[in-house]
């Protein structure tokens, strides 16, 4: 396989930093103006002036807590500012940004430490918390979206309720959001869309997804890339992607990702 040729786009001169009008997050978007998010994976369009989340300060102001690596006050601002929401778009970035934290509460395990290690508990029951609150935020968004997709099909809302699918493990119910979609093959949404499926349900066509969404420079291919590799088993060239993608790209996913990948070269080592 002949990949490494793309990772120059991490590289490319002329991509814009950006927020995310969902989850809050920065991003960086190609010379194209269009992308996806490196967190959350909405679709970002810099045509579009306005947020898609009304309280996007609000989750700008969390993603800040979480680089500074202060977790359960960023916790306890999201809680606050999803507690009475109804709006799709933001219980979308709400979900992602719960998911997140879990995945830091569940890293922060250290089997060294003295006594019964109850910090270990306590954020292994965090990480439990989190996702439970994150699975919530995601199935209430897409409950939300059926309803107002009814009577006005919307493919931005759509796609967001397929990419909660995916977050949920829930291919089937993912696979089906996407076949409603009518957006027109050719677009970069749907393009990206197929590819997550393709990976994520590992058909051999993820591999040329990821390789075409990556010549629109778009780094999350990336992330799919080492995805298809390691369901080929081919771990050590998965972490060289992740790593390349990660200095570059601020992705938690990727970081999770590596992470379990080192644990599985490790077992494979002893």
């Amino acid at each position: 396989m002949d990949y490494s040729k793309y990772f120059s786009l991490l590289d490319r001169p002329g991509a814009s930093p950006a927020i995310c009008g969902y989850c809050g997050s920065y991003l960086n978007l190609g010379t194209l103006g269009e992308g996806f998010c490196h967190f959350c994976e909405a679709h970002i369009n810099r045509r579009e002036e306005k947020a898609k989340n009304p309280e996007i300060e609000k989750f700008s102001a969390i993603q800040l807590l979480i680089d500074e690596g202060n977790l359960d006050y960023a916790k306890k601002n999201l809680d606050a500012v999803t507690a009475e929401s109804n709006n799709p778009n933001l219980l979308f970035g709400a979900g992602s940004v719960y998911k997140t934290l879990s995945g830091l509460k569940y890293g922060d395990l250290d089997y060294n430490r003295k006594g019964f290690m109850e910090e270990n508990s306590a954020n292994i029951y965090s990480s439990l918390d989190l996702t439970s609150k994150s699975k919530e935020m995601f199935y209430k968004a897409i409950r939300l979206i059926s309803d107002q997709t009814k009577t006005s099909p919307d493919d931005d809302l759509l796609y967001l309720s397929f990419i909660s699918y995916i977050k949920l493990g829930r291919l089937l119910d993912a696979e089906r959001t996407l076949s409603s979609m009518k957006t027109q093959k050719t677009s970069l949404m749907s393009e990206y869309a197929n590819m997550v499926f393709c990976v994520e349900s590992n058909k051999k066509e993820g591999y040329a997804y990821t390789l075409e969404l990556m010549t629109k420079e778009n780094p999350n291919g990336i992330y799919y890339l080492a995805k298809y590799l390691l369901s080929q088993k081919k771990l050590s060239e998965a972490k060289l992607t992740l790593e390349r993608l990660s200095a570059k790209v601020r992705m938690p996913d990727a970081v999770f990702l590596l992470h379990k990948i080192d644990r599985l070269l490790d077992e494979i080592s002893l």
